[in-house]
């Protein structure tokens, strides 16, 4: 994938942000967020792990600039996941999400803008 073309795209859409992490090789990763809320936005690490699109990791990271100098950072455990009980999973479930799932929990529909910041190999 020409990393060149992607790095530092902004106001991509969700089916945007699905097309390219479902073109990537087995060893790249793609880092993007999309803002939920004015001082919040989700952060995602996304992967074609075994032929399924998956996010390896997931943060939600809030700055309140007239509050804050830094942001605070929430990542999302897969036990946290787990905990959650998503619908239609078994109670075995592994706590991996997909892309699906993120545009599901978090309510992100047409309009989400999503800012794609890098795309590196894992090995």
């Amino acid at each position: 994938m020409q990393l060149d073309d992607l790095e530092k795209r902004e106001n991509l859409s969700t089916e945007e942000i699905i097309q390219i992490a479902s073109k990537l090789s087995c060893d790249e990763v793609l880092h993007c967020s999309v803002p939920i809320m004015p001082i919040i936005r989700l952060v995602a690490h996304l992967h074609d792990k075994s032929c399924r699109l998956n996010a390896t990791s997931i943060n939600l990271e809030v700055l309140n600039p007239e509050q804050m100098r830094f942001g605070i950072v929430f990542q999302v455990h897969p036990t946290t996941v787990q905990n959650a009980r998503i619908v239609g999973r078994s109670l075995l479930d592994p706590g991996i999400l997909n892309v699906e799932d993120l545009v599901n929990i978090f309510g992100l529909d047409a309009s989400a803008k999503w800012q794609v910041h890098k795309i590196y190999k894992t090995m």
